[in-house]
């Protein structure tokens, strides 16, 4: 049976020995069991995922709320069937999983000290959530350097997408402060130099003027969801500040409470109607500048 291994004969009569038979079957067993294990494995993580999908829109929670939940069980049930799934794996190669869990408890102890960082991303995480410290799908702020959109809150890390592109993987232990650009309504605060000899009464009616434009186009309409853009009028707050020597001018300051996913866009207009109307009224923006007199010498 084993000649067409063109194997020496001091190698061939050990093996001829073997009863190669009920060995092959047997591994041919524990391979389809193993593939069993890895089709159901799949099956139950397709199944979890289609039953988070359907259960938590019938919660009627907040869009982001659900999204950032059903991310965190889909986790934590994945890392729970991986766990089982590895353990049928190992009963059916004949590995005794009952003195596993005897020696769980050295092994624990032991491995607990060199995990001690693990437990705290795990511990910060579910602060994270139960305070609501941020969603998946919120603009944030980490530590006073990371800027982007959460894409994913894990037991153990957080997925920080930036604007342009990069994903951030930030251990949770690690987030200690926490800035979040979408909590319902936010201030607009926009902020210009005009020169001083322009008059006071003068800078503010460009200044209404640009409030009452900026409701006009969208006070009561919003470009996704149809609904309003400002949660209040913009006004100008006022003169703010004349007394600044490195200053260019006096500073002006327009200010308008809007919704949270609104602001940036907001500012962007208002940092063009300022430009604009300033410039038709003939009134040129303050800019930074250096006169110098030279002597007829």
């Amino acid at each position: 049976m084993l000649e067409w291994l063109n194997l020496p004969p001091w190698m061939l009569q050990p093996l001829a020995r073997i009863d190669w038979e009920p060995q092959l079957l047997a591994a041919i067993k524990s391979l389809l069991y193993i593939l069993m294990v890895i089709i159901l494995t799949q099956s139950a993580l397709r199944l979890l995922k289609l039953m988070l999908d359907r259960i938590f829109p019938l919660a009627h929670l907040d869009i982001k709320k659900e999204k950032t939940l059903s991310i965190l069980m889909y986790s934590v049930f994945r890392y729970a069937i991986y766990f089982l799934a590895m353990l049928m794996v190992l009963s059916i190669l004949g590995v005794p999983v009952a003195p596993l869990f005897a020696g769980a408890g050295i092994a624990g102890l032991a491995i607990g000290f060199g995990a001690q960082s693990l437990v705290k991303d795990i511990i910060t995480g579910f602060f994270i959530i139960f305070e609501e410290q941020y969603h998946v799908g919120d603009f944030v702020e980490i530590n006073q350097g990371i800027k982007g959109t959460v894409e994913e809150i894990g037991l153990r890390m957080t997925k920080i997408r930036e604007w342009g592109g990069h994903l951030n993987f930030i251990s949770n232990s690690e987030i200690r402060t926490v800035r979040n650009y979408n909590r319902q309504k936010m201030r607009a605060i926009i902020s210009y130099y005009l020169a001083y000899d322009v008059s006071y009464e003068t800078a503010s009616r460009v200044a209404e003027a640009i409030c009452r434009e900026l409701v006009e186009n969208y006070g009561s309409h919003f470009i996704a969801d149809d609904q309003g853009n400002l949660v209040e009028p913009p006004h100008l707050y006022g003169l703010v500040d004349i007394e600044d020597k490195n200053a260019p001018g006096a500073k002006y300051t327009i200010i308008g409470l809007v919704k949270d996913q609104s602001f940036w866009f907001i500012q962007r207009e208002l940092r063009r109607l300022i430009l604009e109307r300033h410039r038709e009224a003939g009134i040129e923006i303050a800019y930074p500048r250096r006169i110098v007199e030279m002597g007829k010498d």
